[in-house]
């Protein structure tokens, strides 16, 4: 689900993300695995700026919420 809303974002023109309550699986999980991959690539290859605004598991920066 999460790609297909990210494509939208894309497909609309956004150049930064930022994700809610984005906790993710345990670190051993392959679900996670793929999940951080998949951000890896929209960061680096597609250079899209994601960010968390609540704690998450996956290695994207964090901001505050109310830093927004």
């Amino acid at each position: 689900t999460l790609a297909y809303a990210i494509s939208f974002c894309i497909d609309a023109g956004a150049k930064e993300i930022n994700l809610v309550g984005f906790g993710g699986f345990g670190l051993e999980d392959e679900r996670h695995k793929e999940m951080q991959e998949f951000l890896q690539i929209l960061a680096l290859e597609m250079e899209i700026e994601l960010h968390s605004l609540t704690p998450t598991s996956f290695t994207i920066p964090e901001l505050s919420i109310y830093a927004i």
